[in-house]
């Protein structure tokens, strides 16, 4: 009787550690980690979008503004991770992402409506790789033609430039916010 018992527990265990072992999987599965995205994610992922704010953190070394309306980002782990974001913010918003990303070794520039026609027709891309990610990924969150004007904001490159790259955009009449961050 005692082993019947005995075997009894063990199977009971065993089946709870399978039944754990399962749920566990099911859930990474359906909800992976941010480290999942970060380790195993080579090409331009859509993010969901509670991950957006810790990849952000991760990526650029910042934080998001409070109010983010229509958040949604695209994502490349690896080596050296990479994500583009676009969202709507509020004018708090606005001041929040120009204290933050015109630090020192940061380039500013508006470019008002005539200058942004004639660099797009000239062939100019403001976040030139970004049209490859988005084919890539199938999520279109940039489309320059459709931009009146704003500020473009672009970080320290070159010798001796931070580990953490940006370049920035923000559309004047939307109050909407493009940024691209690298980390090296």
């Amino acid at each position: 009787m005692k082993k019947s018992a005995q075997r009894r527990k063990w199977c009971i265990c065993l089946v709870a550690a399978i039944v754990a072992f399962v749920l566990l999987y099911l859930w990474v599965a359906l909800r992976p980690p941010l480290c999942y995205y970060v380790q195993f994610t080579t090409s331009w992922h859509e993010l969901p979008t509670r991950l957006i704010g810790p990849a952000f953190r991760y990526v650029a070394g910042r934080e998001l503004p409070e109010k983010t309306g229509g958040l949604r980002a695209i994502f490349q782990g690896g080596r050296s991770p990479r994500i583009f974001l676009r969202f709507d913010t509020d004018t708090e918003g606005i001041e929040y992402i120009k204290r933050s990303f015109t630090g020192p070794g940061a380039s500013s520039k508006h470019l008002d409506a005539d200058t942004l026609k004639w660099l797009t027709l000239s062939g100019y891309r403001m976040f030139y790789l970004v049209s490859q990610w988005q084919d890539e990924s199938g999520v279109c969150l940039f489309d320059q033609k459709s931009i009146e004007s704003g500020l473009e904001i672009n970080s320290a490159a070159g010798p001796g430039a931070p580990k953490r790259r940006y370049h920035v955009f923000i559309d004047d009449h939307r109050n909407t916010v493009y940024i691209s961050a690298v980390f090296r």
